[in-house]
C-alpha cells in the first residue's frame, strides 16, 4: 500500500519529491532505507534518481564509518550537489540532490548536537553560492525552491550574534530569491524571509 500511495501521489510542480516527513525510527534512521521503503516501487524518473543519488552518498558513510542519519549526509549531498553543478541543461544531477536535501534537511534537529554551527555555516554557505551561479537561473524551479527551502533551513542553524558573515550570504541569497523570475521561487523565499524574521 505505501509503494501504491508514493506512485499515485503525484509530486508538487510535477517535480519535488514529497515532503511528508519520513519514518526514520522505522528504519533505524537510515534515510535512504526510508526512501527506498517509499519511492522504491516508483516508476517515475525524479524518484529513481533520487534514489540514485541516496545511495550513492549511503555508500560513502558506510565506507567513512558515519552513521546513516540525516546530519551525516548534509555535507556529502552538499559537496555532490556544488560538484554537479547547474550547468548541466538537463541538472539530473543537481535536481536529485536538491530534493534529497530538502528531504533530509527537516529530520536533522536545531541544535548544536545534532548540527554544530560550523557545519551549518560551511553547508549555507556553498547553497548560496550555488543559488547565486549565473547558471542557477536555468535549472528547474522544483530544483531551485528545494535549494533554496534547503538555504533557509539551515539559515536557522545559524547564530547571527556570534558570526554576522556566516549569516550575512545566505540571507542575501534568500533575500534575491524573493524576487527570482518564478513565482513560486519568490513565493517560497517571501515565505522564509517572514518565519526567520528577515
Amino acid at each position: 500500500a505505501p509503494a501504491a500511495a508514493a506512485n499515485a501521489d503525484p509530486d508538487s510542480d510535477g517535480e519535488e519529491p514529497s515532503q511528508t516527513p519520513l519514518p526514520l525510527e522505522s528504519f533505524s534512521g537510515d534515510a535512504c532505507a526510508a526512501l527506498t521503503a517509499r519511492y522504491g516501487r516508483s516508476a517515475a524518473p525524479q524518484h529513481r534518481h533520487l534514489l540514485a543519488s541516496a545511495a550513492a552518498i549511503r555508500s560513502i558513510l558506510l565506507d567513512d564509518g558515519l552513521p546513516l542519519t540525516p546530519a551525516s549526509y548534509l555535507p556529502a549531498v552538499v559537496a555532490a550537489l556544488r560538484a554537479a553543478g547547474p550547468a548541466d541543461p538537463a541538472a539530473t544531477a543537481a535536481s536529485a540532490l536538491a530534493f534529497l536535501l530538502a528531504i533530509l534537511l527537516p529530520h536533522i534537529p536545531s541544535s548544536p548536537s545534532s548540527l554544530p554551527p560550523d557545519a551549518a555555516s560551511e553547508s549555507a554557505s556553498a547553497l548560496a553560492a550555488f543559488l547565486s551561479s549565473p547558471d542557477a537561473s536555468q535549472l528547474p524551479t522544483g530544483t531551485v525552491r528545494s535549494v533554496v527551502k534547503s538555504l533557509g533551513h539551515l539559515t536557522l542553524h545559524l547564530d547571527a550574534a556570534a558570526d554576522w558573515d556566516a549569516v550575512a550570504a545566505p540571507l542575501e541569497t534568500l533575500l534575491a530569491a524573493s524576487v527570482d523570475q518564478r513565482a513560486k521561487v519568490r513565493k517560497l523565499a517571501g515565505i522564509i524571509e517572514l518565519a526567520a524574521n528577515i
